[in-house]
């Protein structure tokens, strides 16, 4: 398989140093998952956590980091929201609708991904049409009053493709509060997303790629009882979200193929809508990030690989309380993904970014992968920094600080696969390390934000895949994660120390 998150160029995945694991989209397919956040279950070092029923708020934390340190892409889009109280992405609106592949990338990405890739990236990747037009609806209920509707079109040639897909989901749902307490009120759910891929090759050195994804999501909630620490039942409170996804990129094959270069233009559209009726004003809010970002790719020699990029991303933000309020960043990287021989892949790669409001960062990442042939193994690791700019919530809204510097971590680790029976048994056991400094957090001292926070995260990683025929592949993950907040020497809320999954597949011949 080719990973494409990874590093600046497509590389195989046996050449890959750094800790990614792909979720291919016929995978999800089988287990028949309906949201992104049900397949990262799956995953070590990943941690899904929601709010409430179907469809309220849901997190990922990807080694013991903050959900706002996780970035998120969608084909190069950046999804975390500029106008959250973190700008962390709420994974509840993504649908596995017209998904390819997630790519996880955990630990600091931020030299190749900027701010916000302190835990590392989730990068979902669109289909694209090919072959003759091919359209496909699908429909499915069950308890709960839930309804499901699906359809998809697709199809591509040598200079064009398309492929357009989307769903309607719709559940009546249960009460988030206990029902021994009287809450019989159900929390329903409805979301409706549409996307599409458009893609055109003019010529062998020349081609364009669009993508768009709209979401429009509605979920029912409770309140809270701060007198009893529970939530209580809301008969009309609702967070309605709208969301416009799209980016247009051109790229460019030069010399043989020698030489490849990408602009891209990226922007996300967030309304949001809290309905709440013990509020005065309801609150609302309304986010936008764009992004303008080139990156050229220079084939030095057979086995090294080249890549310098510029990015400038904007984002800007308002709600009911807060007019509209913006910050800008400059960036600027280079990557060099080298060879030597078969027996030892790498790359090294250092960031520079300029932030309009919280000042300079720099950051850098080194990884390595040793084949060791011979034992039928593989030796691999990464070493590097991260940081993540204040969000605009944190810094410009009301009572923000906005003398707020970046947050930084430092994270590195080491494993070992190792390949049994044929390749009908794989494990890899991988040992990490995160620390975040300069951590956002209320300071009591000056009642305001400040960057006083200070964590750490270790633990191991292990996965096992064991197809023992052609029919049938299990497939075990398990994470030791014990995090610390130094500033109490607590373990970091929503984060177990231990975690697991299991799953059996089987495979049916046509």
């Amino acid at each position: 398989d080719t990973v494409l998150s990874a590093t600046s160029a497509p590389t195989r995945a046996e050449q890959v140093g750094s800790s990614v694991t792909v979720i291919s989209g016929e995978s999800i397919r089988r287990a028949g998952f309906q949201n992104a956040a049900e397949a990262l279950r799956t995953i070590p070092g990943v941690n899904v956590v929601r709010q409430g029923n179907v469809g309220g708020l849901t997190s990922v934390f990807l080694r013991g980091a903050n959900s706002q340190h996780t970035k998120v892409l969608l084909d190069g889009i950046p999804l975390n929201d500029p106008s959250g109280a973190t700008r962390a992405f709420d994974f509840s609106l993504l649908t596995v609708d017209e998904i390819e592949r997630i790519e996880i990338l955990r630990g600091p990405q931020s030299v190749l991904y900027g701010s916000d890739a302190i835990g590392g990236v989730v990068n979902i990747i669109t289909k694209r049409g090919e072959g003759p037009v091919q359209v496909r609806a699908t429909g499915e209920g069950g308890s709960y009053g839930t309804g499901r509707g699906t359809f998809h079109m697709s199809g591509g040639g040598s200079r064009a493709y398309f492929s357009i897909g989307g769903s309607y989901w719709d559940t009546d749902g249960f009460s988030s509060a206990a029902r021994r307490l009287g809450n019989l009120e159900a929390d329903g759910y409805k979301n409706g997303t549409i996307g599409g891929r458009f893609g055109w090759t003019p010529s062998d050195a020349l081609s364009v790629d669009y993508v768009v994804r709209y979401v429009d999501a509605d979920v029912e909630i409770d309140d809270f009882d701060f007198g009893t620490g529970l939530p209580t039942d809301n008969l009309i409170r609702r967070n309605l979200t709208k969301t416009l996804w799209q980016r247009i990129q051109l790229q460019s094959v030069l010399w043989d193929g020698m030489f490849e270069q990408r602009v891209g233009l990226s922007l996300a559209d967030y309304d949001r809508f809290d309905t709440d009726p013990g509020l005065f004003v309801p609150p609302a809010f309304q986010g936008l990030s764009q992004t303008v970002d080139y990156q050229g790719s220079l084939q030095v020699t057979p086995h090294n690989v080249l890549s310098a990029g510029v990015v400038f991303y904007r984002e800007t933000a308002s709600s009911s309380f807060q007019s509209k309020v913006g910050q800008e960043q400059l960036s600027a990287y280079v990557e060099d993904q080298f060879q030597l021989a078969d027996y030892w892949y790498g790359t090294i790669g250092v960031r520079w970014d300029d932030h309009s409001k919280a000042g300079t960062a720099q950051t850098y990442r080194f990884t390595n992968r040793i084949p060791l042939e011979s034992l039928r193994a593989a030796i691999h690791g990464s070493i590097g920094t991260g940081f993540r700019a204040p969000a605009l919530a944190e810094n410009l809204f009301q009572y923000g600080n906005p003398n707020l510097r970046p947050e930084f971590s430092k994270g590195w680790d080491i494993g070992w696969q190792q390949r049994l029976w044929g390749d009908a048994f794989i494990v890899d056991a991988t040992y990490f390390r995160n620390d975040f400094t300069n951590l956002i957090v209320f300071d009591f001292n000056t009642f305001s934000l400040e960057n006083v926070g200070k964590a750490r995260s270790h633990g191991v990683e292990v996965t096992a895949v064991w197809q023992p025929v052609e029919s049938w592949r299990f497939t075990a993950a398990y994470t030791y994660d014990d995090t610390v907040d130094l500033d109490n020497n607590r373990q970091l809320y929503r984060r177990p120390r231990n975690y697991t999954s299991l799953v059996a597949e089987r495979f049916y011949s046509r």
